[in-house]
């Protein structure tokens, strides 16, 4: 399960996963690509989101830790069908620290990343950079005048000119989490307010996906006042305003979350996530949007704590969704492939202890790649992956 926080910026470490397969007609198989960790850096080197809009073009984000000021550095690398390379991205003015943990390419040139960094006043804001097929550049984005902390989590960009980026923000009431959402119409970003569920308390918007300017859906958490238990949120963008779409739980649970989400078209959403059972296992949750409402779908139980963090859908027969289950003695990646009428898994390899994989794009049925991080006993820390069929 993710957790994208305050500052320092953490994770949670109980991430959780998925499983997949392909069709009958297609054999797949994932292979470990090899990434870069940038030179004299520490042991934190992590990948949250990648875009692939084609084939042989790919651009994952994240940060990376420096030990000598105890500072993060955004970090971004691109895939040109044959290596990795690591793109520069500008830093902020004055600031200290920077991260990105989303990223959306409208095409094999242009690509918005999103995060947060920490102003000179020491207060975190939302961060977007956009590249033009030649480098990065920061582009201005307001923060909800009330926010002592604001941070995207997900972006997506339908066309070049048209991006929402999703996230939440932090009022002067400690851990009163509050999503919200920006549009890019390709010159400015604007503020949107996304509307709480009742009984809300607090919550977080952590993915998004368009089809178009007009048709988005994000997905997160919230929790009630009267009981503290996580709550899939969900929500579609009409291209004016934002309407709350109710998201059911597998029978028996009253505790869940929606991680990612990917949209294929205006009429078809899969969501995936976790939830907890009454004996407070996490399981792997998939969701299905008609266009209309919210249906759980079958998906394998491995048994033990699992969840999914992000999904893809080249197609609306086509999903792939990727995370991490935990054993006695290990954190392992699997994914699971939606063929049209089922899901099952496939067989990921772990090139460490431990493989977190919290991002993955399709740019078709046949060519996916999942980014993310794993720990290197060699070294004591977390360095980038990437896996890819």
């Amino acid at each position: 399960m993710r957790r994208l926080a305050a500052v320092p910026i953490s994770l949670v470490a109980s991430i959780l996963v998925a499983g997949g397969q392909a069709s009958a007609a297609v054999a797949l198989s994932w292979t470990t690509q090899t990434t870069l960790n940038p030179a004299g850096t520490s042991s934190d080197n992590e990948l949250f989101g990648v875009s692939c809009p084609g084939a042989r073009a790919c651009t994952a984000v994240g940060y990376y830790d420096i030990p000598s000021g105890r500072a993060t550095n955004g970090l971004a690398e691109r895939w040109n069908g044959s290596v990795w390379a690591v793109q520069t991205l500008p830093k902020p003015t004055g600031a200290r620290s920077y991260r990105m943990f989303g990223v959306s390419c409208a095409s094999t040139t242009v690509c918005t990343a999103v995060g947060s960094y920490d102003n000179t006043s020491k207060v975190v804001v939302t961060l977007a950079e956009r590249w033009n097929g030649g480098h990065w550049a920061i582009q201005p984005t307001p923060a909800p005048s009330v926010a002592t902390f604001s941070q995207f989590t997900g972006v997506s960009c339908p066309t070049p000119s048209a991006c929402i980026a999703v996230g939440f923000y932090q009022t002067s009431d400690p851990g009163a989490d509050v999503g919200f959402s920006e549009t890019w119409n390709g010159s400015t970003w604007t503020i949107h307010t996304v509307p709480e569920p009742p009984d809300f308390e607090r919550g977080e918007l952590l993915g998004v996906s368009c089809k178009s300017a007009i048709a988005c859906m994000a997905v997160g958490y919230y929790n009630t006042e009267s009981v503290y238990s996580l709550l899939p949120l969900t929500a579609f963008w009409n291209g004016s305003v934002w309407t709350l779409e109710s998201m059911p739980l597998p029978a028996g649970s009253n505790t869940g979350e929606a991680e990612g989400v990917s949209c294929p078209s205006a009429t078809s959403c899969t969501a995936v996530g976790f939830w907890v059972t009454s004996a407070d296992v996490n399981n792997p949750l998939v969701e299905r949007w008609n266009g209309s409402a919210w249906t759980v779908q079958s998906i394998s139980d491995p048994g033990v704590t699992a969840g999914l963090d992000s999904v893809s859908c080249p197609t609306s027969n086509d999903c792939t969704a990727v995370g991490t289950y935990a054993t006695s003695s290990a954190d392992l990646p699997l994914a699971e492939r939606w063929n049209g009428s089922a899901w099952s898994s496939q067989t990921t390899p772990n090139p460490f202890a431990d493989t977190f994989p919290y991002g993955v794009s399709c740019s078709a049925a046949t060519s996916c790649t999942a980014v993310g991080f794993d720990y290197d006993t060699s070294s004591d820390g977390y360095l980038t992956v990437a896996l890819r069929y």
